[in-house]
Formats: structure tokens, sequence, C-alpha cells
């Protein structure tokens, strides 16, 4: 059984499961051993401490455009060399990352009349566990789509949500986290691709929304709006609240060790000191603002919305936004693959930035 423990020699179904959250390995999982191989890049050789800078270097090819038939790219998530985008009305993308700079168009999967009962999806974020695509967005409930074939993306699964419209999903260890309306998470138990079982449901209260959810190990930290929250999954179908914060409209989140890093739509960034997880303590800010983050070793990657994208480096004292990039379209989110970054933007699609790595010498 896989245990779904990031590190070298880890037990994995892909490589989202070997991500040492390290800049200088390209993580990857063997085929036919399904063991996580973090194998060292050129680029970073004789670094301690490789500075970085993105530089934009291309976009998805074939990205459909025209009026009123434009997708809009929203969340995504990289598996393999495999980027998939969810796209509002068009449903899933799957591209190929062989060519990093230049992703790759392979196929593409419609809501509309894939299940009777079920209607039209709007696809707007999406978690891959396996060979298959778990989407959410749609009103009605959540998809799953078989991606073992790239090309064609095909429906396999949907659960009903009994009208409440499905939020942001984001895979934890063997489980999903899904938000549903705006007041609750469900757990989902995915061992059976096609029917998806709701194991427990997680209430939130007042104004809170299920927004960005991020784990690490037993631990679980989410944004909902109103708060920062953690919970202990060790369960995970009985997960338990841990200790909270209020104060900052929150909407995402990124939980590494004994850090966390909350982000709001106003900003700032706030640090989070998560070491006594029962009672988090706000260790500093950072002074800019952004929908969704991403984190790879040292360095944060924030989208920002209308204003493109930053980059801070955590190792700083106190950590500081490095670059800024203005970039065209409505970035949503942005995530790191090898030596290059992707980032969602709506109508504009999707877009490759290189990393380039030097030394700190």
């Amino acid at each position: 059984a896989c245990l779904f423990e990031p590190g070298a020699g880890a037990c994995c179904e892909d490589a989202q499961d070997c991500n040492d959250a390290n800049v200088c390995t390209q993580d990857a999982c063997h085929p036919s051993l399904n063991v996580c191989e973090n194998v060292a890049s050129a680029a970073c050789d004789g670094c301690d401490s490789p500075l970085v800078a993105l530089a934009e270097v291309g976009a998805m090819d074939s990205w459909p455009t025209g009026d009123g038939d434009t997708p809009n790219a929203e969340g995504m998530t990289i598996t393999g060399d495999l980027i998939v985008v969810a796209a509002g009305t068009h449903g899933l993308l799957v591209g190929s990352l062989a060519d990093a700079a230049a992703p790759q168009l392979l196929g593409q999967t419609t809501g509309a009349g894939l299940f009777e009962a079920a209607g039209a999806m709007n696809a707007a974020d999406v978690a891959v566990v396996g060979q298959h695509a778990y989407v959410s967005g749609s009103a009605t409930g959540l998809w799953t789509i078989d991606i073992s074939t790239p090309a064609m993306p095909t429906p396999v699964g949907y659960l009903p949500v009994d009208g409440e419209s499905t939020q942001e999903i984001t895979r934890v260890n063997n489980r999903l986290w899904l938000g549903v309306a705006f007041d609750k998470f469900w757990v989902l138990d995915v061992t059976s691709p096609s029917a998806p079982v709701k194991t427990t449901e997680v209430s939130l209260s007042g104004n809170e929304a299920p927004y960005g959810v991020s784990a690490d190990g037993d631990r679980l930290a989410a944004a909902t709006g109103e708060s920062f929250r953690l919970f202990d999954v060790s369960e995970p179908d009985s997960p338990s609240a841990l200790g909270s914060l209020t104060g900052q409209p929150w909407v995402d989140v990124v939980l590494t060790g004994d850090q966390a890093l909350a982000t709001s739509w106003s900003g700032p960034i706030t640090l989070i000191d998560v070491s006594d997880p029962t009672t988090p303590v706000i260790t500093g800010t950072i002074e800019t603002s952004a929908g969704s983050l991403h984190r790879q070793g040292d360095w944060l990657f924030a989208a920002r919305a209308g204003s493109g994208l930053a980059v801070i480096d955590l190792a700083a004292d106190p950590p500081a936004v490095v670059q800024t990039l203005a970039i065209d379209g409505n970035v949503r989110q942005v995530r790191t693959h090898g030596t290059h970054a992707y980032i969602t933007a709506g109508p504009a699609g999707v877009k490759s930035f290189a990393l380039e790595l030097s030394c700190d010498q």
C-alpha cells in the first residue's frame, strides 16, 4: 500500500507524492517500482542557496480563443509531465510538459451531455489521484475524469451535492477535501474513483467559507475567509480541530513543517508559527497581496489576481519580495515543476516561466 509520504525512497503513485519542496531537485515517481526519485538539478551545481528569477517563455499551445468561446483557465495541478487545467464551461484540459517552455494541449472534455442528470460542467478547480482527475466548480456536484489516455479525458463518475455549488478541491494524503457551498468541507474517499464517498463533513461558522487548504503530514491548515484553522488529520475520516486565528480575510494557505503562510486578496501575507498547533502565533507579514500561493523550498510564488506574480525569498530576514511580474490576464494560480513555473490566467490561458537559477555565492 502506498504511504503517500514525500521524500527519497518513499512509496508513491505519481510525482505529486514525491515533491520534496526543493527547487534544486527534479521529482519523479518510478513508473514500475512506485518509488520516489529526487534527482539533483544540474542548474544548482555548487549552490547552497540558489537565487531564483522568473522569465516568461511561452504559453500552452493551441489554447482555444474566440468571442464567447474562450475557456477560463482556473485551477490546475501538475502530475508527472502532465498539466491538468480546470477551464470553466470548456471542462477539463490536459496538456503535456514534455517541452517545459511550451505546454502542448493534448485533450479536452466538456460537460455538456456527459451525464443526463448532472448537467453541464463548469470546471473551477482540479485535484489528481493516480490516473483520475476530480473536478469541482459545478453547481450540482463533483466529476471524476479518467486521464490515463491524456488525449481523451473521459468522465467515469459523478458525486452529487444536492444542488449546492462545489468550490476548491485539494488532495490531502489519500483523501480529498472539497469545499461545498459556502459553509463546509467534505472529506472524500476516492478508493473507487468512479464512486467517490463522502466520509465526513467539516462545518464552518459565521462568515467562514471553504477556501484554501494545505496539508503536511498529519496536520492541515485551512483559510476560511475569516480565520486560519488547523486540524489533526491523522485519522483522515475524523479530522479534529486544533488551534485557530482570526483577524484577516485569509483565502489561501501553505503549510510546511512548523510554518504556515496565509494570504488575502488585499494583503498582507501572514507568517504563522504552528510549532504548537493548538496555539498558532503570527510572527510577521510580507507586504504584498495574493489570492493563491505556492511554495518551493525557500521560495514563495504569489499569484496576485489582476496585478501579476510575485516571488518572495523566505530565507531572507525578514522575508522579502525579490521580483514582481505584470501579467496579462487575471492570474488565478501558480505551480512549479522542475525548472519552470506555470500560471493560469483566465481567458489568457496557461503561461510558462523559466526559473532562472543562479548561485548565491
